[in-house]
């Protein structure tokens, strides 16, 4: 049963009247932003939260927020690098302040959220590499974030969750990462699972706002379903690094998350999945209307307790 909290929610959207995904304008869509920020709730006591700036290799520099817990020790910590949702398109990372805060609390880890460039200004492949920008940045200058180079996580939800699984998928030769979070990530474009099916209207994220996103990051149609764009579609994905992977039940992207998981089982990669009963799209930084995000970031806690516990000798 859907939770009442995320019924109102829906709602309250639907009488809102705002421009809707695919009718409404890029512009128009990053406008609603200030109204994501209060929905994930205040930023919690506890945390300290820098600016940074990091290069890209075309010499764009992309906005950062290196979230600390104040109860960490002197000692250099792992990192989760995470890549923000909102279709390629829209979102920005002051949304994922308050989540990522109570994520870092949690964990005791340090969190960089990165804003990479939006489709479809800059569409694919340019946000993907932005990503793995920055992921080599932070390798480079670990010692500049106090974070141990070998010991980093990347993560995303939705879109951001589609650059992360990616991110993993390209760096596992080449990268050692600890960790890839995965929250309700959107990996397969056919949009033709039975979740998608199920949930194509009425539930937050439409079957129709989704195929509009996918336009706007993926504008040369023969790279849609490169492993690059589609991690789904991946042919190998032995190797990659362990994910956590998170599914809302009311979601059109659910089964990208459950199917992932079984493709990354089926090759023997590390895989633990996750689905939030009566949650929607987004949930993850819904705090202010709901206590499922702190239960989600707590799995997650939970997971990253059990990584660390395998890799003591």
């Amino acid at each position: 049963m859907l939770a009442p909290e995320f019924l109102r929610l829906l709602e309250q959207r639907k009488s809102a009247n705002l421009p809707t995904v695919g009718k409404a304008t890029p512009a128009e869509l990053r406008a609603q932003t200030p109204a994501r920020v209060a929905l994930a709730g205040p930023i919690p006591d506890g945390v300290t939260i820098e600016h940074r700036e990091i290069p890209t290799r075309d010499s764009t520099c992309l906005e950062a927020h290196l979230i600390r817990p104040q109860s960490s020790s002197s000692d250099r910590s792992s990192l989760v690098l995470y890549f923000h949702g909102g279709g390629w398109v829209h979102n920005t990372i002051d949304i994922y302040d308050a989540s990522l805060a109570l994520l870092a609390i949690e964990t005791g880890m340090s969190v960089l959220s990165v804003s990479y460039r939006k489709a479809p200004e800059y569409p694919f492949p340019i946000p993907l590499h932005d990503c793995l920008d920055t992921l080599q940045w932070c390798r480079e200058h670990a010692h500049l974030l106090n974070v141990d180079a070998d010991e980093i996580i990347v993560a995303g939800d939705s879109s951001g969750g589609n650059l992360a699984a990616a991110v993993a998928l390209m760096a596992r030769d080449v990268i050692p990462l600890r960790g890839q979070i995965l929250i309700y990530p959107c990996l397969d474009p056919t949009l033709v699972s039975d979740s998608v099916q199920q949930f194509a209207s009425g539930f937050g994220l439409d079957r129709t706002a989704m195929q509009w996103y996918w336009q706007q990051y993926v504008q040369d149609e023969h790279l849609m379903l490169d492993a690059q764009v589609a991690p789904l579609h991946a042919t190998n994905t032995q190797g990659v690094a362990p994910a956590f992977i998170a599914a809302a039940e009311y979601d059109i992207l659910r089964d990208d998350a459950r199917l992932y998981h079984d493709k990354l089982q089926a090759t023997d990669a590390d895989s633990t999945y996750h689905c939030y009963a009566g949650t929607i799209h987004g949930f993850f930084t819904f705090a202010s209307v709901s206590s499922m995000p702190m239960e989600l970031i707590r799995d997650i806690a939970a997971w990253i307790h059990t990584l660390n516990k395998q890799s003591m000798p």
